[in-house]
This record gives structure tokens, sequence and C-alpha cells, in this order.
């Protein structure tokens, strides 16, 4: 079971709350809960997605995840897809990027 989180960083850590289409501030006690029933967390940075702005990194200092069972995704570049091998995050999802023809899964490594 994997939690997909798309966040922002401002002001803190603001998840996506699809019911009032907009981002609130993650309490604590969702934490727990995405920790006890899921296996991974799939951390979307929305500031970033589809313009490969660079993941925003800040974001580890506000989850309350292992990350050893943490992805990212959005605004991922090269340097983002290393820094995430070299932190030992679970992984990167890198769907758009490899939708570009001028990219390739090849020239990630």
């Amino acid at each position: 079971m994997v939690a997909s989180v798309p966040f922002i960083v401002d002001d803190g850590l603001k998840i996506y709350h699809s019911k009032t289409n907009s981002f609130k501030t993650m309490k604590d006690e969702l934490w727990k809960e995405i920790e006890s029933n899921f296996n991974e967390v799939l951390l979307l940075d929305a500031s970033a997605e589809g313009d490969k702005k660079e993941f925003n990194f800040e974001v580890f200092e506000y989850i309350k995840f292992p990350i050893d069972r943490v992805l990212i995704s959005g605004g991922l570049t090269k340097f983002d897809i290393n820094k995430a091998k070299k932190m030992g995050l679970a992984g990167v999802s890198i769907d758009n990027f490899a939708l570009h023809s001028e990219y390739s899964i090849r020239a990630l490594r």
C-alpha cells in the first residue's frame, strides 16, 4: 500500500486537501495513521510538478515517516535522483519526466 501525499512547503508542510481544493497543515496524527496503514509514502512536490524545478528536499524536515519507505516525485532532476539514492529513499517516480523524448532512463543513471 502506498499513500500519495501531494505537498508544498509554505511556512511548514502543507498537504493537498481535495474536499477544499487547498493545501492544509499536516497534523502529526495523520502521520501516525499513514505509518500504521501504508508500506510506503509517495511525496509529490506539487509546486515543482511538471517544471523540472528540482524536488524540494526541505520536506524531510517535516515528515514523520521512515525515510527508507519514502518515494519522491515532482520536479525531479538528475541531481535529485542521485540525492535520493544517497539518502537511502525507497525510490523516485519519474512518470512525467520519462515521457519527454529528450530524456531517457539511461541518461538519468
